[in-house]
């Protein structure tokens, strides 16, 4: 087991791979991949310092593991470790990679006959890496990213990570071996910090853009192949891809994270030491995960495909000129949006002395997803740019969009919720809406959008101001929330809103160029709090029964393509899936599972001997085995379909009555969206 997983760096392979990998940058990239000025000397120092140092990586496409490795390699630096999946360990490839510095973990361990085996190898490997130094390399985020987005941090290689750097761990480690080695000498050793480096890179167009967009309309993924992987070097080798961009974070210390657990740490409720260690120990590796999600959207590189793909996916939201903008709009939108959002410290890259050729070469890039036409009659005008007819071509585009939406998210949802106010009191959003109603819709929105907008408002901003500004708004002490302060207050400071009869009204602020940003923010926003509407109004077709899930997202997605022929939605399997998990946690709706699971059972078995059972007149025991012995009679259906089994709260008898309450969330989604 552990022969499989240790990786075998050769420096042969090292000279063979960056030769080859150097011919394939020139050939898609025309040899531009740009590193961040100063940060691989910083790294270098870092390595140097004898601290381990943990790399990690954004993670949107297979190229991930071979960039960040070939700057190293160019600047003489040692070569990391790499964390991949087995699904990479293919006959012939798999020597390769392992050669080059990866060592693969299984992609999935709960479960499996080993898994107290493989948990137990991994977590030895990487003591032993970090306990002797060495580079690491994993991506936090798991998978790689189908939608373009930063998704959630995966702790479970950060929490052993962790484990292995901490420096009482290491020092009874070292007593461990000293005493059954009989060296006294280990004790000696000082135990190492631990460097965390997050690393952002970014694509002017990904090799897997249009597979993703299939695999996030609910295509399954194809399984790795050496055949595939052969055929795909070909299909590579014939495109152009435009421009990479490989940024750094701040770097962190393991004992700076562990310092700080100890102060914010709230008042802990352990019945053990054991117990106090291990809550620590989540606290350390949650504000690493937390820590990491923030520098990564914050230093990945907005390149001018995302500054395009916003400016078309806005005007086709806005429903504009049918969706249609010329070339010299394009140019005026993207200057203006490319300058809105570095100034609000993204790191954008796009050529500010020569904007028009910037909004040819984007265009050249996303020709695959762009119609074209040309204007008036016979062709004569000049050719107008909109977003493409197909589903998959508008994820295509949201892959890009998403990573510019962090820095426009707060100021769109601020937008919705202050245009559905003022329609509520049949005002101008300029005319001002009550700051305390204001408060409660936008909670209210957060709370119905989740996760899908959360990670998105940049908390970390906020967290600084709660202390300082939290008795400007004249609010009720529940509606002082990191999102509300972070929303309003800089909003404020830009003039984009004002606060107006002693800061108990606010009102869109007077500058034509704030109105321009809440609106542009609230048209690339809209789409996903339509998207989220489109699958409630679908949940009211479950009825009085229970339905499958997937029966829910195949009715919501036929919603959303319908709607998509007009206007802007976000056609994701992904995201309708989301809007469930929220009609859940709003208990709207409950998960009829196992009872529906139980009665199905009963019915195959009552089938097949015909006869008449009365399940609760057996003993458990009996009524135990006989459901386990005849499960396998529901086949596909109990396997696949029946995995989760939804109801309206409200459909039996002994549940009270929520279809008022899924009406309500009808009818606060609507608003937003108007």
């Amino acid at each position: 087991m552990a022969s499989r997983l240790c990786a075998k760096i050769s420096s042969h392979v090292l000279r063979i791979l960056g030769w080859t990998l150097s011919l394939a940058w020139k050939r898609l990239y025309a040899s531009e991949v740009y590193v961040e000025e100063g940060a691989l000397h910083k790294l270098r120092e870092a390595m140097k310092s004898g601290k381990s140092v943990v790399l990690l990586p954004t993670h949107q496409s297979h190229l991930d593991y071979m960039l960040l490795s070939y700057a190293m390699r160019a600047e003489a630096m040692p070569m990391p470790h790499i964390a991949a999946g087995d699904n990479l360990n293919l006959p012939g490839l798999g020597g390769v990679l392992r050669r080059g510095g990866a060592f693969f973990i299984p992609r999935v361990i709960k479960g499996r006959d080993d898994e107290q085996l493989v948990k137990a190898v991994l977590k030895a490997y990487v003591d032993v890496l970090v306990r002797n130094g060495a580079a690491v390399e994993f991506f936090a985020e798991g998978g790689r990213s189908r939608d373009g987005r930063i998704g959630r941090m995966r702790l479970g290689l950060l929490s052993l990570v962790a484990q292995a750097g901490n420096k009482k761990n290491q020092i009874e480690q070292a007593r461990i071996e000293a005493e059954e080695e009989g060296d006294r000498s280990r004790l000696e050793k000082a135990p190492r910090d631990v460097v965390f480096v997050p690393v952002a890179i970014a694509y002017d167009s990904t090799l897997e853009r249009a597979t993703f967009a299939e695999e996030a309309r609910g295509k399954k993924k194809e399984k790795e192949s050496l055949f595939g992987f052969v055929k795909a070097c070909f299909e590579v080798l014939m495109q152009r891809r435009g421009r990479v961009y490989v940024t750094f974070g701040k770097f962190a210390t393991l004992e700076e994270f562990e310092e700080h657990a100890w102060k914010k740490a709230p008042p802990s409720t352990a019945s053990s030491d054991f117990e106090e260690c291990q809550l620590q120990h989540r606290h350390v590796v949650g504000s690493i995960g937390e820590y990491l999600a923030r520098q990564l959207r914050a230093k990945l590189v907005i390149t001018r495909t995302d500054i395009i793909a916003a400016v078309l996916m806005e005007k086709w939201s806005s429903g504009v000129q049918g969706g249609w903008v010329t070339l010299e709009e394009l140019v005026a939108k993207s200057s203006w949006l490319a300058k809105q959002v570095a100034d609000r410290g993204a790191v954008v890259s796009v050529d500010w002395d020569d904007m028009e050729l910037c909004v040819k070469n984007a265009l050249e890039l996303l020709h695959e997803v762009v119609q074209i036409e040309n204007e008036g009659e016979g062709g004569e005008g000049g050719e107008r740019y909109k977003v493409g007819n197909t589903p998959s071509m508008h994820l295509q585009i949201w892959q890009h969009v998403n990573h510019i939406l962090p820095w426009l998210a707060s100021r769109g949802v601020v937008a919705c919720v202050l245009h559905s106010m003022a329609h509520a009191h049949n005002r101008d959003p300029s005319e001002g809406v009550p700051c305390a109603g204001f408060a409660r819709a936008l909670a209210d929105l957060l709370e119905i959008l989740g996760d899908e907008i959360r990670p998105l408002l940049e908390l970390d901003r906020a967290r600084d101001r709660v202390e300082k500004n939290g008795t400007k708004l004249r609010l009720p002490r529940e509606y002082y929330t990191e999102e509300i302060l972070q929303a309003t207050l800089e909003l404020e400071a830009e003039g984009e809103l004002r606060f107006l009869d002693d800061r108990s009204t606010m009102a869109k602020g007077q500058s034509t160029e704030g109105n321009d940003s809440l609106s542009f923010a609230a048209n690339l926003v809209k789409p996903l709090i339509r998207t989220f509407h489109l699958s409630f109004c679908s949940a009211k077709s479950l009825g009085d029964g229970p339905r499958s899930e997937s029966e829910l997202i195949e009715l919501a997605d036929k919603r959303c393509l319908e709607e998509l022929e007009w206007t802007s939605v976000m056609p994701s399997v992904a995201i309708i899936k989301s809007a469930c998990k929220a009609l859940l946690r709003l208990e709207v709706l409950s998960n009829q599972s196992n009872e529906y699971k139980r009665e199905k059972a009963l019915s195959r078995f009552d089938v097949k001997y015909g006869t008449e059972l009365n399940l609760p007149k057996l003993e458990e025991a009996s009524a135990g085995n006989h459901l386990r012995r005849y499960s396998s009679s529901l086949g596909s259906i109990g396997r696949t379909s029946l995995r989760k089994m939804l109801s309206l709260n409200g459909s039996s008898a002994s549940q009270p009555g929520n279809s008022d309450s899924l009406d309500n969330l009808l009818k606060r989604t609507r608003s937003f969206i108007m």
